[in-house]
């Protein structure tokens, strides 16, 4: 049975913003992973994909970034649909690289506020792979060793089928958070704010891979069984 279904129940009326959200987003959740991969739309590289939730999703986030749905929080599936809002769908739906980064502080404070009321504890294994993602995205170290701790702890409870899946993801939290502490910020995000690069930096940069240090998710996605 589709565990979406089960918690936000059967639709006698339109369904909300926030169930827009986790249909768009996730689709049906079958033993706690998508039914239908989604790696594509969750990397960004789905081009019709970001016509949609630019159309859809763009005077939404506008809404997360002023203030205007404090309210979503008082769930945890509230609090997970502001955290995409405002650190997953802007990378899709905003076309200004800087856009994309100017709600990074709001996404860590909302993220933050759930972790206090245990919300995050309550949600499948994917969700809990967003609700921790603007600690992965931050540039501070202090939310790059929370970040490798909460996603340590998923480990226990991700379903067999799915377990070298998150080894890679893991290791991709692993790989980030190095990188963050090493430098006390993202390299590749120099050019983006007009930061000067050090030499250390310059080196790096050319030989590495920016796509190996900003994105959680593998493009080799386990379909889930029927």
């Amino acid at each position: 049975m589709v565990e979406l279904k089960l918690r936000f129940g059967q639709q006698t009326r339109p369904p909300s913003e926030v169930e827009c959200i986790y249909r768009d987003w996730f689709g049906d959740i079958v033993d706690g992973m998508p039914l239908h991969d989604p790696s594509s739309l969750w990397q960004g590289h789905d081009d019709k994909s970001k016509t949609y939730f630019r159309e859809h999703y763009a005077p939404l986030i506008q809404r997360a970034a002023n203030h205007e749905l404090s309210h979503w929080p008082s769930s945890p599936e509230g609090t997970l649909a502001l955290i995409l809002l405002l650190n997953c769908l802007p990378r899709i739906a905003l076309e200004n690289d800087e856009a994309r980064h100017n709600y990074q502080t709001a996404a860590v404070q909302t993220c933050m506020h759930g972790l206090l009321k245990k919300q995050d504890k309550s949600l499948s294994f994917c969700e809990r792979l967003f609700f921790y993602h603007p600690l992965f995205s931050s540039e501070q170290p202090r939310h790059q060793a929370l970040s490798m701790l909460l996603y340590s702890e998923l480990l226990p409870v991700v379903p067999a089928k799915h377990r070298s899946y998150f080894e890679t993801i893991l290791a991709r939290v692993k790989q980030r958070r190095d990188l963050i502490i090493r430098f006390n910020r993202d390299p590749f995000l120099n050019h983006l704010f007009e930061r000067q690069s050090t030499e250390d930096e310059l080196h790096y940069l050319q030989t590495n891979d920016v796509n190996e240090y900003d994105n959680l998710i593998p493009p080799e996605y386990p379909l889930c069984d029927t």
